[in-house]
């Protein structure tokens, strides 16, 4: 499974729009894509930040919603709520664990880089260890 991450700030005052943009016209359009999985939006009304996280069956699938349009005219429909435009990232998932319940839930988001040739080991670690501590 592969995940792009748009990172924005929102305006003040502009988070419920942003939302009901998000309900109402980028999870009808991504559900139309075929490789569509799931979609994250995690905002922090502090700090006005925004990260929309979606997921995508294969890097082919994420490619082809950018190609087809979907991407340009959803990042378009949502730039009159945001201070700047986003930066995007691509990620492969190589730990998929997503509570099933569909309650309001807070995010912690960590980030960091390994070193060359230690990604393996870096998701063992997070498997084998830092996972089974954030079950508990």
């Amino acid at each position: 499974m592969h995940a792009r991450v748009l990172t924005a700030a929102f305006q003040p005052g502009k988070r419920d729009s942003l939302l009901r943009r998000h309900q109402e016209h980028v999870l009808p359009a991504a559900r139309q894509h075929e490789g569509f999985k799931q979609v994250l939006l995690l905002t922090d009304p502090h700090t006005h930040k925004a990260m929309h996280l979606s997921f995508w069956e294969t890097q082919g699938h994420l490619k082809g919603s950018e190609t087809s349009g979907y991407l340009p005219e959803q990042l378009a429909g949502a730039m009159p709520f945001l201070a700047a435009p986003p930066t995007q990232e691509v990620y492969e998932v190589e730990i998929e664990q997503m509570p099933q319940s569909g309650q309001a839930r807070h995010a912690r988001v960590m980030s960091g880089h390994t070193q060359p040739g230690q990604l393996d080991e870096a998701v063992r670690v997070m498997r084998e260890v830092f996972l089974p501590e954030f079950q508990k």
